[in-house]
């Protein structure tokens, strides 16, 4: 019995608790009027890891995995969190603190000792993390659910990142999104917003829009919008993301159509769709009957997501220009892309990411990084643009540099 027991609540690999003791414990909390934060934790493509490496290379990155995430709530500000292996390679971290900050900060210090982990055994993208407030209000289930979103989110923002839900009382359960998916692509059940207007800094055309990106709106049966990141996520991993995409391209050829639109429309693409032979076949006779309308259209692509797959990445900015459509690498950080590699991916545009010009004004170290990135535009032929400026301060200092657009 005691040897039963024992395999039941303990994970024999890593020593640590099992769904069992996991379910026990979240009971015994609402039980006691606790509340703190719940994180699921996952590591990445373990099944294609399992591919080339041997059972006991396996077991080793796993155990090496727990302890690292150990050893880092160990060092926290708060008292060690259990640590629960519920299944493969999905973990949960329960943490009794109640405030945010403090949860942020323990996800980045996470975020920072995998990403070490990661190079030990060359794999960059070790986990992601999703994590979400709870109380006794919650329940265990609504808890995973709200957690597992904010993971999805996580999985679009970069290696080894974190993302939280702003809660678990309206969560969906992984069954009820791929329904939600399949619904709103089978009845076209979505808005597109056009927003993040970025102008010319030229001088004579200050007021000139040069591009505008169309942001996807998803509704639910309530007609309530869904957070789009989770949406295409879940879309991406059913098989129904290229359906999507062309979707929205086929909206926003309409909309340059009927508005008679004469600047560049950015519109974001999955890397499935961007990979997938048959969406780009489809895409460009679609692009081939709008000639008009393909010329005002930019495909735009978030630096850490071309990093996953640069050959694909480039070949498809080869595909867009045949096509007589741009292509904009959005989010771009220096530490995802080696910059003097730029000039090859033939690029139209480059949005630099926010935190790059917040506070520019005064950070002699950002206007370095920004100044220089002005310059490789000015080598390689490609508009550089700020995005969402919030200062008037930034944006003088943006007009001084030398910057071509941006938005506020």
């Amino acid at each position: 019995l005691q040897e039963a027991s024992k395999n039941l609540h303990t994970d024999a690999l890593t020593g640590l608790a099992t769904r069992v003791t996991f379910e026990t414990t979240m009971k015994e909390r609402f039980m006691s009027n606790k509340q703190g934060h719940l994180f699921v934790i996952r590591i990445d493509s373990l099944t294609d890891y399992a591919k080339t490496h041997s059972n006991e290379q396996i077991d080793s990155l796993i155990r090496d995995f727990t302890q690292t995430i150990l050893k880092t709530t160990e060092k926290s500000d708060q008292h060690p969190d259990p640590l629960f292996r519920i299944v493969g390679s999905e973990f949960i971290l329960v943490s009794e603190s109640r405030d945010r900050k403090d949860s942020e900060a323990l996800c980045k210090a996470l975020s920072e000792a995998l990403t070490e982990l990661g190079k030990v055994y060359d794999k960059p993208g070790m986990a992601h993390i999703g994590g979400v407030a709870f109380d006794p209000r919650s329940t265990t289930a609504s808890l995973i659910s709200a957690a597992t979103e904010a993971y999805e989110k996580a999985r679009l923002i970069g290696d080894n990142s974190y993302a939280f839900s702003d809660g678990a009382e309206n969560a969906r359960t992984i069954s009820e999104w791929h329904t939600l998916v399949d619904k709103a692509i089978n009845e076209n059940r979505f808005e597109i917003n056009y927003a993040f207007q970025a102008y010319s800094l030229t001088e004579g055309s200050e007021n000139q829009i040069v591009i505008e990106e169309a942001l996807s709106q998803v509704k639910d049966e309530q007609n309530q919008t869904v957070p789009i990141g989770t949406f295409v996520s879940i879309a991406e991993s059913s098989g129904r993301i290229t359906e999507f995409d062309l979707n929205v391209i086929k909206a926003v050829i309409e909309h340059i159509k009927q508005q008679q639109v004469t600047h560049q429309i950015a519109i974001n693409l999955s890397m499935s769709s961007l990979r997938d032979n048959n969406f780009r076949r489809t895409l460009f006779e679609l692009l081939e009957a709008h000639p008009q309308e393909a010329k005002q259209i930019t495909f735009s692509i978030t630096a850490y997501a071309a990093t996953q797959d640069l050959d694909s990445f480039v070949s498809f900015v080869s595909f867009a220009h045949r096509a007589a459509t741009r292509v904009m690498l959005k989010r771009f950080e220096s530490r995802l892309m080696e910059v003097d590699k730029l000039g090859g991916y033939r690029l139209d545009y480059i949005r630099l990411a926010r935190h790059y010009t917040e506070g520019l004004a005064r950070d002699s170290e950002k206007q370095l990084v920004v100044e220089s990135m002005r310059e490789v535009g000015e080598l390689i032929g490609v508009q550089i643009i700020a995005e969402s400026v919030a200062s008037d301060e930034d944006l003088q200092k943006l007009i001084q540099i030398g910057i071509q657009a941006a938005s506020r």
